[in-house]
């Protein structure tokens, strides 16, 4: 039979979606608020060591319009089971629960709105996990760096940066230059190695005030060109002295195969803000963390398989004619959430560490929950 949406679907699509826009809005500005509170001095601070007639209030409510979307997706999937059993538990307690069963409509039927509504929720989380958070954890760092008084989009600390045989350390990588300043290499090989080719530096300690990476006007080449460089060879000459530094030309480009874009995958700190693609690089640049970043990836998409999973198991305790208590049914949510959240967070942390593989780890969860999820249906009186 095709299913037509009707007066009753409607009315109860609203009233769940009514709910779950009010329990939404309430936990996301409790938590703005509670983060507030202990931002205040921060942003006094702030406020001090910014330049005369610059306001940070600006700031401060850029840095929460971009914290809006964080919490909405960090709350959004336990709240789908609030706003059902809220939606239940008025419906039963104005009796219009029983007045629906008596038409001729099973409870599954009535809810119907509310599975829908669930799938289609799941799927723009899905969709924001992947698009919308990256981004807005990516500007929350910013701002909170221009809050410090430092330049946005500004790498701080750069890890040791290996390419091969050689090992780059630098103090600050500035994106918007494809800018690596103050650079070091204490044992630098040219491709050639042994440094016999024509035109390839001998080994030894490669030291420069930067390494910019541009295009050579005169043949079109992408590499990474040295500023004020200079190699200090390793050894001695034929009659036992140091040999003399060789002065690194700006327009000769160094050996050095990393990307830019590899890099400011390395630099970010906040694994949380990068795209999938840029976690795969960094767990291929780093298989010792293989583990860590394979859960960052993975809960991507299990997190908000909890909107489904946690519908499905707590209804059953709450989905029957006759139960009016609103706090019991919440209570039921509560504790399902809790144990849920617990239970994914002890299988999250083994796959961290490696003792589940990051892919059972990360969707054991929904998976077992969803089974008895599915398994407790029957309960439900229809």
């Amino acid at each position: 039979m095709r299913w037509r949406l009707g007066i009753l679907d409607r009315y109860v699509g609203r009233r769940f979606l009514g709910l779950y826009g009010l329990c939404l809005m309430f936990f996301v500005l409790l938590f703005m608020v509670v983060d507030g509170v202990g931002r205040i001095d921060d942003f006094i601070e702030s406020s001090e060591q910014m330049p005369e007639g610059v306001s940070v209030l600006p700031l401060a409510l850029e840095f929460y319009l971009n914290r809006i979307p964080v919490f909405s997706v960090l709350f959004a999937p336990y709240l789908t089971l609030f706003a059902a059993i809220a939606c239940l538990m008025t419906f039963s307690r104005h009796n219009e629960l029983t007045a629906m069963i008596a038409s001729g409509r099973s409870l599954h039927r009535i809810l119907l709105p509310v599975y829908v509504s669930a799938v289609v929720i799941t799927g723009m989380l899905l969709v924001a996990e992947e698009h919308v958070i990256p981004a807005a954890l990516s500007r929350l760092k910013n701002v909170e760096m221009r809050l410090e008084g430092k330049e946005a989009a500004r790498g701080e600390r750069v890890p040791h940066l290996r390419d091969g045989t050689n090992t780059f350390v630098a103090r600050r990588w500035i994106m918007e230059d494809l800018r690596l300043s103050d650079v070091r290499c204490l044992s630098y090989c040219d491709e050639a190695g042994d440094g016999n080719a024509e035109g390839a530096l001998p080994p030894g300690r490669l030291v420069a005030d930067a390494l910019i990476y541009r295009r050579r006007p005169a043949d079109g080449l992408e590499a990474w060109f040295p500023v004020g460089g200079e190699l200090r060879p390793l050894g001695k000459d034929a009659d036992g002295r140091l040999r003399e530094p060789i002065a690194l030309p700006p327009d000769q480009p160094v050996a050095f195969g990393l990307t830019p874009t590899t890099i400011a995958v390395l630099v970010e700190e906040d694994v949380a803000s990068l795209p999938s693609d840029q976690i795969r690089e960094l767990r291929r640049l780093y298989p010792d963390k293989y583990a860590e970043l394979s859960m960052q990836l993975y809960s991507r998409r299990t997190r908000p398989m909890a909107n489904f999973v946690l519908l499905l198991l707590g209804l059953p305790f709450v989905a029957r004619p006759g139960q009016r208590s609103i706090a019991s049914g919440l209570a039921v949510a509560f504790g399902c959430c809790l144990v849920y959240i617990t239970f994914d967070l002890f299988c999250a942390e083994l796959g961290a560490r490696g003792e589940f593989h990051p892919l059972v780890a990360s969707w054991l969860t929904p998976g077992l929950f969803f089974a008895v999820g599915v398994a407790r249906l029957d309960r439900i009186i229809t």
